[in-house]
């Protein structure tokens, strides 16, 4: 009888298995047809970006600066100085990703048309200042992956946090509508720039926090190398660096609330430098202009652009085109502050915050692809606050006593 029963119970979990596997394929296969019938159009038959001719340029100019190390500026050739400032303006991340992606297709020259940001945008384009179609659209479609890849892992991130397959697409369905990823020239997708592959590395170093969050050491490993990624592809990474080392500080035991932000932060900076030999080959005073460099130029493009009448917007303006869900935050933080005892919540909220107030708080424009990241951050904590109330509500006690030990289950007891 015991072996019977056994047996059953064997046979049980198998079918169990069986049938979890399938959800989650299904799961997947409608998020991927979703994604795909929002950001191929976009791919398609979105008009050229003002910036891709330069994304095309700077992404076929080795992201190795060129040798020597010339400290002496009225030195400088223009081509010189053209490949140094295309070397400090972003981090080199995006940059090798377009390369791979464009030498694969068989583009190894720069273009050779230049965007006049002088001139009309009509006035480029009638001039043929844009890039190949098929060049474009290698651009395009490599975002356009590493959004179906955001949304990915948004699934598997929420169903670490709610259990539940069907809820886990409810929390993701957001991304892929979110029109700041694909509506438009200055969505995420059709922009050539970093901010597609910059979203998948902050979504994907929430995700892996998820599961790292209670140990030291993989935390260590895992957040240090995906937000030096992050911080590799765009300096923004900084902000969620910044969110786990104050977690840590304030949550780890003993010489661990030391030891771990500090490993975090050393192995992120290690992961930068590794990929941004710019910053290396002519001793500590080259470095230190580099470094100097790069934030002036940041300061000195926005200056630019807010100089501009298409670049002049008020905070408050700023803010509205942004973000434009305001109206909804008080509902928004009641749901969060109920979902605040769970186990998976300080990670999230840390992580979220972190990303929609220090770039809310620092962006000047509202950018649809500026506006992205403080979006999905946003969303995704209130999605995960939402329907893990409302799966609990549904759920009786008996039902949440019977599995104390699933580990995607938000559990009672403040982190």
């Amino acid at each position: 009888m015991t072996s019977l029963s056994g047996m059953e119970e064997g046979e049980g979990a198998r079918r169990g298995g069986s049938a979890s596997a399938t959800a989650h394929a299904l799961a997947v296969s409608f998020l991927l047809a979703a994604t795909a019938f929002a950001a191929l159009p976009p791919v398609f038959r979105v008009s050229p970006s003002p910036d891709e001719l330069s994304w095309g340029r700077r992404s076929l100019v080795p992201w190795w600066f060129p040798e020597p190390r010339i400290m002496d500026k009225t030195l400088w050739s223009a081509d010189y100085r053209q490949k140094y400032t295309q070397c400090i303006h972003h981090p080199t991340l995006a940059r090798i990703v377009y390369r791979t992606v464009l030498t694969a297709a068989g583009y190894d020259k720069p273009p050779e048309a230049v965007w006049k940001y002088g001139a009309s945008y009509n006035e480029n384009i009638d001039r043929g200042n844009y890039l190949p179609l098929k060049m474009r659209r290698a651009l395009r479609l490599t975002n356009a992956a590493f959004f179906a890849a955001t949304v990915l892992v948004v699934y598997f991130g929420a169903l670490r946090v709610l259990a539940s397959p069907i809820l886990a697409v409810l929390a993701a369905l957001p991304i892929v509508v979110e029109p700041t990823m694909r509506v438009g020239y200055k969505a995420v997708v059709p922009y050539a720039g970093a901010d597609a592959l910059f979203i998948f590395l902050l979504v994907f170093f929430w995700y892996v926090w998820l599961f790292v969050k209670d140990r030291p050491l993989a935390a260590v490993v895992w957040l240090g190398l995906v937000g030096g990624l992050a911080v590799s592809t765009k300096v923004n990474g900084l902000f969620v660096l910044a969110a786990a080392m104050v977690y840590y500080a304030v949550f780890a035991r003993g010489w661990l609330r030391l030891a771990v932000p500090s490993g975090i932060l050393a192995l992120a900076a290690a992961v930068f430098l590794a990929l941004d030999p710019v910053y290396f080959g002519g001793g500590f005073q080259w470095g230190w202009m580099v470094f100097r460099d790069t934030v002036a130029l940041m300061f000195r493009l926005k200056e630019v652009t807010t100089d501009t009448s298409w670049g002049s917007f008020t905070k408050m303006e700023t803010l509205a085109g942004a973000f434009p869900y305001l109206p909804f935050i008080v509902p928004a933080a009641a749901a969060v502050w109920r979902a605040r005892s769970a186990q998976w919540f300080a990670v999230t909220f840390a992580w979220a915050v972190s990303i929609v107030v220090c770039n809310l708080a620092l962006i000047y424009m509202p950018q649809p692809r500026y506006a992205a990241p403080a979006r999905i951050a946003f969303f995704i904590l209130v999605m995960a606050a939402g329907l893990s109330l409302w799966r609990g509500e549904r759920e009786s006690p008996a039902a949440v006593a019977d599995s104390p030990g699933d580990p995607g289950r938000p559990a009672g007891g403040r982190h």
